[in-house]
């Protein structure tokens, strides 16, 4: 009595049917009405937000859902993406009236580097690199030498 539920799950539709995936440790994933249904099952009061997560977490209330625009592509094309297609749906319930009227953005910088270290460790592992650098180390051995 008197306290605050937070509660997600993966919205089935965009997390697993969409992308024909299947998380071995979801025991359970609900469509985002059955997600409804259970909580305000419970609850005299509940909210309702997305969660979309890419390069950065985006929760919007869903009273907000169409008040942004989110960008896609690259340095040669950058197209509006329509859809929102959250992958987690997020209640906050309680028997007392409840609100949440704003839009987060969590940018993790870290994923970056992460990323780049990843691709630039599979590329020293190839064997075209292990192979340049074999042949290549004689020549930088003597250009140190002789600085």
């Amino acid at each position: 009595p008197g306290g605050v539920l937070i509660i997600s799950t993966p919205d089935k539709q965009n997390y697993s049917d969409k992308p024909n995936y299947m998380n071995k440790f979801h025991i359970k994933e609900l469509y985002e009405n059955e997600f409804r249904e259970l909580v305000n099952r419970y609850f005299r009061h509940s909210i309702f937000a997305y969660q979309k997560a890419d390069f950065f977490s985006l929760i919007v209330p869903e009273n907000n859902k169409g008040e942004f625009t989110v960008y896609g592509g690259d340095y040669g094309q950058i197209k509006m993406d329509h859809a929102l297609n959250p992958i987690y749906l997020i209640s906050l319930a309680s028997d007392n009236p409840v609100d949440l009227n704003i839009i987060s953005i969590f940018n993790d910088r870290g994923i970056y580097k992460s990323i780049r270290q990843e691709i630039f460790g599979a590329f020293r592992r190839s064997r075209s690199y292990r192979i340049g650098n074999f042949i290549l180390q004689p020549a930088i051995f003597l250009k140190k030498l002789f600085r």
